[in-house]
């Protein structure tokens, strides 16, 4: 697959990463290096762009809201109630993990 970029320009530390980034494939170093990219690019105006598709060959508006349930009362009544934990003022709290890093030992 090309690339839009020199393999060494991939590599290279992305500006206002930290000293020491030793991973700059992680998330960070890779949105820091996507602004610093996008921050130099001057973008086209949409009124530049040349599309594919133009708005008179596929107009397109927004659907109206719908003005009443999509279900009939008699069957809303004989739906089951989904069963809740607690009240509506208390629910007991939800298992979770904790992750807590700890220091390591020296």
């Amino acid at each position: 697959m090309a690339s839009l970029y020199a393999e060494s320009d991939l590599f290279k530390k992305p500006r206002g990463a930290p000293d020491g980034a030793s991973d700059i494939l992680s998330a960070e170093g890779v949105a820091l290096s996507l602004i610093s990219r996008f921050n130099e690019k001057q973008l086209p105006r949409a009124s530049d762009l040349e599309w594919l598709v133009s708005e008179e060959d596929a107009p397109q508006a927004l659907l109206p809201l719908p003005k009443s349930l999509p279900i009939s009362p008699d069957d809303y009544e004989d739906c089951p109630v989904t069963p809740l934990r607690g009240t509506q003022e208390w629910a007991p709290p939800r298992p979770q993990i904790i992750f807590t890093p700890h220091p390591r030992p020296r």
